[in-house]
């Protein structure tokens, strides 16, 4: 909420619906909410929202490279939630698209997983080193030795966000890493259920 600071009247861009809880909070807190996600994605969203007596526009688009149409520099605010970066295959488009959302003097708030997290793992009761952070993906030769069902994380970095974000004109203004969190489960959380 600070990071948002005050919302009533404000026009805010939602990258991906997520479950639709982010939604109706921001349009409790006073947002003139728009949601932007792949139709088989804003279903649930749509269903939960609805179903509050609350009414955002729901716009059928990819929210990590926007179509033309959607990038109308008229967004006060982008938020981007939890989960939503680790689906974007091009950083430099989806920063893209936001620098185009939003007018002279707009924000990004993104709230997501640190990267970092994904690089333990809980293995026979011990807390592992399971992933690379400069990439989930295996390095160049190594032999694929993951579960294809395992989620090994994103392929990106802190850096890899702030200077895709940078080199699209947006300035990083507070960078805020939370210690814990109650949305992202972590290899602790994991490991204390074993």
């Amino acid at each position: 909420i600070e990071a948002l600071g005050e919302l009533h009247g404000r026009r805010l861009l939602v990258l991906g619906a997520g479950n639709g809880e982010d939604i109706c909070s921001l349009i409790n807190l006073g947002a003139n909410v728009f949601v932007i996600d792949d139709e088989d994605s804003l279903e649930p969203a749509r269903d939960l929202v609805t179903s509050a007596g609350l009414n955002p526009e729901f716009v059928t688009d990819d929210p990590s490279i926007l179509s033309v149409d959607n990038r109308n520099a008229d967004f006060d605010l982008v938020y981007s939630g939890f989960g939503a970066i680790d689906w974007v295959d091009d950083l430099d488009s989806w920063a893209g698209g936001i620098a185009d959302s939003l007018r002279s003097g707009g924000r990004l708030v993104a709230y997501d997983e640190h990267p970092i997290g994904y690089l333990f793992g809980a293995a026979d009761g011990s807390l592992v080193v399971n992933n690379s952070y400069f990439g989930a993906a295996a390095e160049p030769g190594a032999p694929d030795t993951a579960d294809d069902d395992a989620d090994n994380g994103p392929t990106w970095t802190v850096g890899d966000i702030i200077t895709a974000l940078g080199a699209n004109g947006l300035a990083t203004l507070a960078l805020i890493e939370f210690g814990e969190s109650d949305r992202f489960e972590s290899a602790v959380d994991r490991l204390t259920a074993v």
